[in-house]
C-alpha cells in the first residue's frame, strides 16, 4: 500500500535534509511545492501556514520572520495548545456561533472561528480562554481597536452582572457601551 505524504511530512523533509540551517519560505516554498505536485499529482496550499503549525507543534525553530530551521537535536515541545473539536464545539455553543466582538455570524454570512482571547497570553486550551471571532476581530490578527476591546470586555462583564444580586450592574454595562458607541471614530 503506497501511502502519498501530507504537506506537512514532505516540508518536514525537506527540512530534515537541510539541519541547522536557517531557511527563509520565500526561497524553498516554490520549489516544495513544485516537487509536491510531481510526486502526488496534487496542489500544495498553505504551505506558511503549515510551516507555522509545525513551529507552533515544537517540529521547527523560528529564527526571524519567515526564516524557519530544523534542529534533529532539539525535543519538540509544543509552543501553543489548541483547542480540541469538543472545546471548540462547546465555544461555538456558549457564544452562540456569532463573534463576540460585532455579533456576526454565519447566519450574517460572516466566516467565524474560536480562538484564543488574548494572543500574547500564555495559552492554555481552556474554554474560558477561548471565544468565537469573526477574521476582522480575532486577536491574533491584531486587528482590534481599542473600542472592539472594550466592548468583548463590556460583554462578558454584562453577563457576569446578569448573575449578580445587584440589578444596577447591567445598566452600567449598558451606559458604557452607549458611552463607547458614541465616541468609536475617536477611540
Amino acid at each position: 500500500m503506497n501511502i502519498e505524504p501530507s504537506q506537512a511530512e514532505f516540508i518536514m523533509t525537506h527540512f530534515k535534509k537541510h539541519p541547522n540551517q536557517a531557511l527563509a519560505l520565500d526561497d524553498w516554498s516554490d520549489e516544495v511545492g513544485r516537487q509536491y505536485k510531481a510526486q502526488t499529482g496534487k496542489t500544495a496550499y498553505h504551505l506558511r501556514a503549515i510551516v507555522r503549525r509545525l513551529y507552533w507543534d515544537g517540529k521547527l525553530e523560528r529564527i526571524g520572520r519567515g526564516v524557519y530551521m530544523y534542529d534533529p537535536d532539539a525535543v519538540p515541545k509544543r509552543r501553543f495548545l489548541r483547542f480540541t473539536a469538543k472545546q471548540r464545539r462547546e465555544i461555538r455553543g456558549r457564544d452562540e456561533d456569532r463573534c463576540v466582538v460585532c455579533g456576526l455570524g454565519p447566519i450574517h454570512g460572516v466566516r467565524v472561528c474560536v480562538d484564543f482571547l488574548d494572543p500574547n497570553q500564555t495559552r492554555t486550551a481552556d474554554i474560558v480562554n477561548g471565544a468565537v471571532f469573526c477574521a476582522r476581530h480575532s486577536p491574533s490578527r491584531n486587528n482590534l481597536s481599542m473600542t472592539d476591546m472594550i466592548m468583548m470586555d463590556l460583554r462578558a462583564f454584562s453577563e457576569l452582572a446578569e448573575n449578580a444580586e445587584s440589578r444596577e450592574k447591567p445598566g452600567f454595562y449598558e451606559e458604557i457601551g452607549e458611552i463607547c458607541r458614541k465616541y468609536e471614530a475617536k477611540l
